[in-house]
């Protein structure tokens, strides 16, 4: 139960940061000159990798089990 709330955690962040990082790419249009864009970037990638952390928890062969009644 407790991995599933970590994974919970890390696919929130990952959206969440992805939506700054897609927020702050909206407002360096407004402001060209500024370091926004190249922090929006980062904040994307950042987002992606925590979203990618629950994925590469799931094992590759041995199928998915969703309890032991089934």
């Amino acid at each position: 139960m407790e991995n599933r709330k970590r994974s919970t955690i890390f696919v929130a962040a990952g959206l969440g940061l992805l939506a700054l990082g897609e927020f702050l790419g909206w407002y360096s249009i407004v402001f060209p000159k500024s370091v926004l864009y190249f922090i929006s970037v980062s904040t994307k990638i950042v987002g992606l990798g925590a979203l990618f952390v629950p994925i590469s928890q799931v094992p590759l062969r041995g199928g998915v089990r969703f309890g032991n009644n089934i």
